[in-house]
C-alpha cells in the first residue's frame, strides 16, 4: 500500500506511451476507437465475471472454498483490467481469465492476503507444525494453579 501512488503513475505513464505507438501504427481515432472497443468487451467480461461469482456460491464438492474464492477474484481482477482503457492493463487482463493466468493470480492473492483468510467447513490445506512461522508455541499462566503446558492434551481437565 506504500507504494500506491507510484505504481499508478508508472501505469499511466506506460498505457500513454502505449497509446502513442499505437496510435503512429494506426493512427489516433482507430487507437481511440480499439480502446473504446476494449473497454466494452472489458466491461462485459467484468458483468460476466460478477454473474459467475454470484452463482458459484454453491460450493463445488471437488473444490476447496479457498480456492473456489481465489478463482471468482482472480476472474473479477482480470476482467477489472480488460475494462480499464489501456493496451497494456488489457492484455495483462487477458492473460489474467486465462486458466493458467487465474491460477497464478490466485497464488499471488492467495499468498498476500494469507493471514486473513479464515477456512470455513473443516478444509485445510496443510497441517500447520512447530517450524510453520505462524505458529506459537506459548503456555498459559493460572495465577491459582500455574502454568499449563499447551503441548499435552488437556481435553480432560
Amino acid at each position: 500500500m506504500r507504494y500506491t501512488g507510484a505504481v499508478l503513475v508508472t501505469v499511466l505513464i506506460v498505457e500513454i506511451a502505449a497509446a502513442v505507438a499505437v496510435a503512429h501504427a494506426i493512427s489516433w481515432p482507430f487507437t481511440l476507437l480499439l480502446l473504446v472497443v476494449v473497454s466494452l468487451v472489458g466491461a462485459e467480461l467484468l458483468r460476466r465475471e460478477g454473474w459467475a461469482a454470484f452463482r458459484s456460491r454453491r460450493r463445488r464438492r471437488d473444490q476447496s472454498p479457498e480456492r473456489q474464492l481465489g478463482n471468482v477474484a482472480a476472474g473479477v481482477l482480470a476482467a477489472g483490467l480488460v475494462a480499464v482503457p489501456g493496451f497494456v492493463t488489457a492484455a495483462i487482463g487477458l492473460v489474467g481469465l486465462t486458466p493458467p493466468g487465474r491460477a497464478v493470480v490466485r497464488r499471488a492473492l492467495a499468498h498476500r492476503f494469507a493471514a486473513q483468510i479464515v477456512t470455513v467447513g473443516g478444509w485445510q490445506r496443510r497441517s500447520r507444525t512447530a517450524d510453520d512461522p505462524r505458529v506459537v508455541d506459548s503456555t498459559l499462566a493460572d495465577p491459582t494453579e500455574g502454568p499449563i503446558d499447551l503441548t499435552k492434551d488437556h481435553r480432560t481437565l
